[in-house]
């Protein structure tokens, strides 16, 4: 296979912990990379290298064998370079689907003028590459009309348009059902044996057999372990991901007494959670007056960032006191406090004297605890693992098992295979809110 780009001893220097240290990385056209980390490893520095977005401080970047020194985005995008992120497409909600795809062209090829092209042609195109991939959305669709799930896939497409040579997308900020997950992939793998190769970048490491590839294990801004996939599995690789003392057996476990349930939605929309559950009936053993807290995935971590840790506990706990006299007392804070360390504790998760110490898994497990320490002791909860690294998953699974042996109950909502499955006591799925 032939050269692509080659990264020889490059780092970047921000004053940032995330900055890339002396990283070598090959890649060849129409190859499979993937590149797995925890947050802060550098995934993002080296995109944005890739990208032109963020310039080498020393090493060599080289493009087709030759080496780039003042390197842009508007350079990454005449090498068919492009990054590609779910909720940042370029496209124009008023536009068709085939103008945008037009548009986009015009951009990457700037000799081209937009206002000149032949619409009935470009729709012809546009529609007979959507039948190529699979995907059954008329070109002449307005894109205000399609859903977010559909639009991101077309921009996918936008890429494979323009002939990208090398799509750099991050699976980790992605928010697909089950069935988007499998044309995604479909996708990927037409537009790689197309001659595409792909950087996929992702937190944590899951089956991807349907896409193999080779496998880029980044700590502290360098490429530390290779692998081959599927030769070696997902189990392997987040052990590597994960530290040693992350992968211990949580302590104290016993018998449970909760119960934990996992809903996979085959089919994401943005569902009102107790209407849902309405409809899905399983809630409907539970008495009227029961108390079930629903929590959406954005709802976790929302908190008032210039409180305490025990103020944002309060306005939860006490809402009356903090309402009426708008001042709760400070031993009272800091008990509250204290008893939310001391569940941190329970299974080894680093404890916070203020709200800048929680991590992502942290804030979240706050979002949850502050309601258990209400009194609610059932909870509907939509995706609670999106957006954390392998570390912050195994601390917050951690967390829901010691919620399970406090005799709390658990309803999960998820549209993608999940680590949750692997805890939970059953798995409905579903389609559409109903079950399968």
């Amino acid at each position: 296979m032939k050269e692509l780009i080659r990264l020889i001893d490059v780092s970047t220097n921000t004053d940032n912990f995330a900055d890339l240290n002396h990283l070598f990385l090959t890649i060849f056209c129409g190859q499979v990379h993937y590149l797995a980390g925890l947050h802060g490893s550098g995934k993002s520095a080296l995109r944005n290298v890739l990208c032109g977005q963020l310039p080498a401080a020393a090493g060599t970047l080289a493009i087709d064998g030759t080496p780039v020194l003042a390197y842009t985005p508007q350079d990454a995008w005449a090498k068919g370079i492009f990054s590609i992120e779910q909720n940042a497409s370029p496209m124009i909600p008023s536009l068709s689907i085939y103008e945008n795809m037009e548009l986009f062209y015009s951009a990457q090829k700037s000799k081209r003028s937009f206002r000149l092209f032949d619409r009935r042609n470009a729709c012809k195109r546009t529609q007979a590459l959507f039948e190529a991939y699979g995907l059954s959305i008329d070109s002449a669709t307005k894109v205000q009309d399609i859903t977010t799930e559909d639009a991101f896939l077309l921009y996918l497409l936008e890429a494979v348009y323009v002939n990208a040579r090398l799509v750099i997308l991050n699976l980790s900020n992605l928010k697909l059902s089950y069935m988007n997950n499998q044309k995604l992939f479909h996708i990927l793998k037409q537009m790689n044996s197309l001659g595409t190769a792909l950087l996929l970048i992702c937190d944590s490491f899951s089956d991807q057999s349907l896409l193999p590839g080779k496998i880029n294990i980044i700590r502290k801004g360098r490429i530390i372990k290779q692998y081959d996939s599927p030769a070696v599995d997902a189990a392997h690789i987040n052990n590597i991901l994960i530290p040693a003392e992350m992968t211990a057996s949580p302590k104290n476990i016993v018998p449970s007494s909760g119960s934990i349930t996992g809903i996979m939605e085959l089919y994401y929309s943005n569902y009102s959670l107790p209407n849902y559950f309405a409809n899905l009936g399983i809630l409907s053993g539970d008495s009227p007056d029961s108390s079930i807290k629903f929590l959406k995935t954005d709802s976790l971590e929302c908190f008032c960032s210039n409180l305490s840790i025990g103020d944002n506990i309060a306005l939860v706990r006490y809402p009356s006191i903090a309402e009426k006299t708008g001042y709760i007392d400070k031993a009272l804070l800091r008990y509250l406090e204290e008893e939310f360390n001391t569940v941190l504790s329970g299974f080894g998760a680093p404890l916070a004297k203020n709200m800048e110490d929680l991590s992502i898994a942290g804030k979240k497990i706050l979002g949850i605890e502050r309601w258990v320490m209400a009194g609610v002791r059932k909870f509907v909860i939509e995706d609670p693992l999106f957006g954390l690294d392998a570390k912050g998953q195994q601390i917050l699974l951690r967390y829901f098992i010691s919620l399970r042996n406090r005799n709390i109950r658990l309803i999960f909502v998820f549209y993608n295979l999940s680590e949750l499955q692997k805890i939970c006591d059953i798995v409905h799925i579903c389609s559409h809110g109903k079950i399968l």
